[in-house]
């Protein structure tokens, strides 16, 4: 799964040296892409968009791309004023790219009622979706996710502390048919 932009964690990216990763703290120099500025600078959204349609053009047919996430959590944003359009633009962007494999965003919440989620989720060939909490909540999730009649593939989770494990939910997903990736 190719994963076009990100709204996780460190919010402006930049060239050249990164700062050496914090032990033991997950993705503690993770940086977003495109980055918030560009977010929140709609002069750049064409470049966003021409950039998803040379990506996804020039890798349509190339088997080693199995799926297209084209934003992951865009739930993360402190912007969300402005994310929904700019999801709209990449939207828009990929389908005139014309993908041969699927269209995904990566769901990073268990409400599907905003406006961000429902375009998220309808605009999506297969539901990709994170979810790190018990079995019971998870299999909730799944219920609600699954109203939207399309392949369901898990691609977050996994964390012992909150009780989810591969012990637990591997065997679900598994009797589900639903895909699971970590």
């Amino acid at each position: 799964m190719f994963v076009l932009f990100d709204e996780c964690w460190l919010p402006d990216p930049k060239l050249g040296p990164q700062p050496d990763p914090i032990p033991g703290v997950h993705n503690s120099q993770w940086v977003r892409c495109p980055g918030q500025s560009r977010v929140l600078d709609t002069i750049t959204w064409p470049l966003l968009k021409q950039y998803t349609i040379d990506v996804l053009s020039r890798f349509s047919n190339d088997s080693r791309v199995v799926i297209w996430d084209l934003y992951n959590e865009p739930q993360c944003s402190h912007q969300l004023f402005i994310i929904l359009p700019l999801l709209h633009e990449i939207y828009s962007a990929a389908l005139v790219a014309n993908p041969q494999q699927p269209l995904t965003f990566g769901i990073a919440s268990n409400s599907l009622i905003s406006p961000l989620a429902r375009f998220e989720l309808e605009s999506s060939d297969i539901i990709s979706f994170h979810n790190y909490e018990p079995l019971a909540n998870t299999m909730r999730l799944v219920n609600d996710l699954r109203q939207f009649n399309r392949p369901l593939i898990c691609t977050e989770y996994m964390a012992r502390t909150l009780g989810s494990t591969f012990h637990t939910h591997t065997f679900y997903f598994h009797t589900q048919a639903i895909g699971a990736i970590n």
